[in-house]
């Protein structure tokens, strides 16, 4: 589990604590975390008739799935008004915790390369469609536009060559291709969406950032030689 799931476990755990319930968490980390069994599917409050107030469920296998049960000692002394917000909480942290992880199990797959020996490639359409693929994988829209101004489509080259230097991008210690204009300036050229920095291992991220580095170098190879 990466860093904002684990924060939501916590939360949870902690209203369970409030109403004595020993066995809702055990449930979350089953059905949502460990065997994503309601991957794709919504929690909703619905009434139980025991408690007499509306508690999140889900309809699994034509079962409900309860991920609250509060003791009735603790209910005892607490206005329904409270514990019914308790629940909606409980409810709406249950679908935040279900959306990241179905995300975390989609992005646990590396970024597929097509393109093996970048070297001996000569075609720019070939370059510029792996470039934005990474960067459509890392969900950064606004540095395939720029790699386009800074190399492609501007009358001279700004960026004259690309490295892979350690930084932090949300307080998160990344390697990220960096871009040396002829300025001496330079700038970031890859912002990947923050819970992809959560979940990844830095290498791998090194490893991607070295890549979209060597690609750009060599389409600025291939334009400094066609001019």
């Amino acid at each position: 589990m990466n860093q904002a799931m684990n924060s939501i476990i916590t939360e949870l755990k902690n209203i369970y604590l409030m109403y004595g319930d020993r066995t809702s968490l055990d449930t979350v980390k089953d059905k949502v975390v460990n065997e994503d069994v309601i991957k794709g599917m919504n929690v909703e409050l619905q009434e139980d008739e025991q408690l007499k107030i509306k508690i999140p469920v889900v309809l699994v296998d034509s079962k409900l799935v309860s991920f609250f049960k509060p003791a009735k000692m603790a209910m005892s002394g607490t206005p329904l008004p409270i514990i019914e917000d308790d629940s909606k909480k409980i409810a709406k942290l249950v679908n935040e915790l279900n959306n990241l992880s179905s995300l975390e199990s989609g992005q646990n797959e590396s970024f597929n390369r097509a393109i093996k020996d970048i070297e001996s490639t000569r075609s720019v359409d070939e370059i510029l469609d792996e470039l934005e693929r990474v960067y459509k994988y890392y969900k950064d829209k606004l540095d395939f536009p720029r790699i386009m101004g800074y190399i492609v489509n501007s009358p001279q080259l700004y960026i004259t060559r690309v490295d892979v230097e350690k930084t932090k991008l949300f307080e998160i210690p990344v390697y990220l291709p960096i871009g040396r204009f002829v300025d001496n300036d330079s700038e970031e050229l890859l912002n990947p969406d923050k819970f992809l920095l959560e979940i990844k291992p830095e290498s791998e991220i090194k490893d991607d950032s070295n890549y979209i580095a060597d690609l750009t170098n060599r389409l600025i190879n291939i334009m400094t030689e066609s001019n």
